[in-house]
């Protein structure tokens, strides 16, 4: 959830907020993610160790709608410090962790290697960079990698991606953030029990952008995550919105690739 410092007057903000603007560097994923690792890690905590660990949406997916076989290929998009891959090569599967940031990828091989398992770890951009490993993958794993990109041909540079590296019968897992307006329509409880600022952000939202200008906040729906992996040639197999006070909002995909 990206939001506003208090201090910092609401227009410059959405200026600084805009796709493709200036302020944060968003356009440049690499240097803005590694700076947020550094910053993270010299301050003491990990970036997503407490926020991000494997979401029970993920568990249930793996426990019950998904029958890997054993050693399947997985493939996990922002591994972040790798305690999801780590999560899977514990249980047996063959898993490539991808991050943007050099220092979370040293992070990940530290957790790897206190753990005692083997996970292929690359630090490269997958909007921009070949899929590691020659392709074929049995599972993509997608938590808010496609919502941090905020440029359409990085979007749809890396679905085709995905597109291309899953095998035959592979499928992409994508736990995906909501916009405000989308969770306000759909979940209003939650949406109440916000506080007035992050709900203040959603009308200002709705009067000064029009939907084409945003990503992450403004636009991200169900029903536009599905449309994205339909136009990269993914065939969607489940779907849903799921949200709660305690663990936040998200959209739930499973998707297959066309043959």
């Amino acid at each position: 959830m990206w939001r506003r410092d208090a201090s910092e007057p609401v227009n410059a903000w959405l200026g600084m907020m805009v796709m493709g603007g200036g302020g944060t560097g968003m356009a440049d994923y690499r240097q803005h993610w590694e700076s947020t690792y550094q910053e993270a890690y010299a301050s003491g905590k990990g970036h997503w160790r407490a926020e991000h660990a494997t979401p029970r949406a993920f568990l249930a997916f793996m426990e019950s709608a998904w029958a890997p076989r054993q050693g399947a290929r997985i493939l996990e998009a922002g591994c972040s410090d790798g305690l999801n891959a780590v999560h899977l090569a514990r249980r047996g599967y063959e898993v490539t962790g991808v991050d943007v940031s050099e220092t979370a990828i040293a992070r990940a091989r530290e957790t790897a290697a206190d753990a005692g398992v083997g996970v292929a770890f690359v630090c490269l951009d997958l909007a921009r960079d070949a899929v590691p490993g020659g392709g074929c993958y049995d599972l993509w794993i997608d938590i808010k990698t496609l919502h941090c990109l905020w440029r359409d041909e990085d979007r749809q540079r890396y679905l085709a991606g995905v597109a291309t590296a899953l095998g035959p019968s592979g499928v992409l897992f994508l736990n995906c953030g909501l916009a405000l307006a989308d969770v306000r329509a759909h979940f209003p409880l939650v949406f109440a029990a916000l506080d007035a600022e992050t709900r203040g952000q959603a009308d200002v939202l709705d009067r000064e952008l029009p939907p084409e200008q945003w990503m992450g906040i403004r636009c991200e729906t169900l029903e536009w995550y599905c449309d994205e992996l339909k136009q990269a040639g993914l065939t969607i197999c489940a779907s849903r919105r799921e949200a709660s006070i305690e663990a936040g909002w998200g959209a739930v995909v499973v998707a297959k690739r066309e043959h």
